[in-house]
């Protein structure tokens, strides 16, 4: 039996015209539908037959029902985790999820570690690097670095670039700004050697100083095998100081501003680490 039911549920303010509370035709919910005396019908009826999907709460303005798109509710769990509003579109690897592109490219190196191998992060380097350090504006001024020095020291060049790289990239956590706080300092420390005053100078951050102290074991290194290889260590403090120099205004243009920033260590990648091939095997016809 269908009966005449009025809206009980507390927050519905609809009225008619006379005043009167509103009324909707539904089926009781959890409830026997005979609300009457027993008779010879009630008993063929059951108890938990629910209402209609269609709410009466939602039919009276109450709470605005979710939105359907491509044929499927588009509730708060399908949407961008980071947001919650916009359609995630964008598998991020660093969240291990889809975000919606707005984020992907708002948040991206700002809250988002993003990883070096994410497609969208590679689309955007390029388009993001706009120069952004004027020759005019280069530290160091009075040190000049022409090609044909960057030529003859071109493994010295290569060692500290990826001892950089190699040295930040192993300390979670560590991005561009590290590395820039560890190439100033230790500029700051060979522009005192060379004044014949021998005093090194630390970065505040732990992490740039974590840089620093792999740097500076990098170009212990570099001159070690230097003496190991020819009986001493050819290449001068001055050499290293001048491409500490050249590397520390790269890793100034290439910053992107972002708090998590990792340009200039991309530009490290693509540019001085070595990508070791795997081994082909030989094949011979006929064998």
């Amino acid at each position: 039996m269908r009966v005449r039911s009025a809206c009980t549920s507390g927050r519905c303010a609809a009225t008619t015209k006379k005043g009167a509370r509103c009324k909707r035709k539904d089926w009781w919910a959890l409830q026997d539908l005979n609300l009457r005396p027993t008779d010879y019908e009630s008993a063929a009826l059951t108890a938990e037959l629910r209402a209609r999907s269609f709410s009466p709460i939602l039919a009276c303005g109450s709470k605005a029902a979710p939105a359907v798109r491509d044929g499927a509710a588009y509730n708060i769990e399908m949407a961008c985790p980071l947001c919650e509003k916009r359609k995630p579109k964008r598998h991020c690897p660093a969240k291990g999820t889809k975000i919606c592109s707005l984020c992907c490219g708002t948040e991206r190196e700002v809250t988002i570690d993003c990883p070096f191998d994410c497609r969208y992060l590679e689309e955007s380097r390029e388009r993001d690097y706009q120069g952004n350090l004027d020759p005019k504006n280069f530290p160091y001024k009075e040190v000049r670095v022409e090609e044909h020095f960057l030529t003859e020291h071109a493994e010295l060049l290569n060692a500290l670039g990826q001892g950089i790289f190699g040295g930040t990239v192993s300390i979670a956590g560590a991005v561009d700004r590290d590395a820039q706080q560890a190439l100033d300092a230790q500029i700051q420390t060979y522009k005192t050697l060379l004044s014949g005053i021998h005093y090194e100078r630390r970065p505040e951050s732990l992490y740039a100083r974590s840089v620093y102290s792999n740097l500076r074991d990098t170009i212990q290194a570099f001159q070690q095998e230097e003496t190991n290889k020819f009986g001493f260590a050819r290449t001068r403090d001055s050499d290293i100081f001048a491409i500490l120099v050249f590397l520390y205004r790269i890793a100034l243009d290439r910053d992107n501003g972002r708090a998590r920033g990792k340009a200039f260590l991309d530009f490290l990648r693509l540019h001085f680490v070595r990508v070791e091939e795997p081994e082909q095997s030989l094949i011979v016809p006929g064998v």
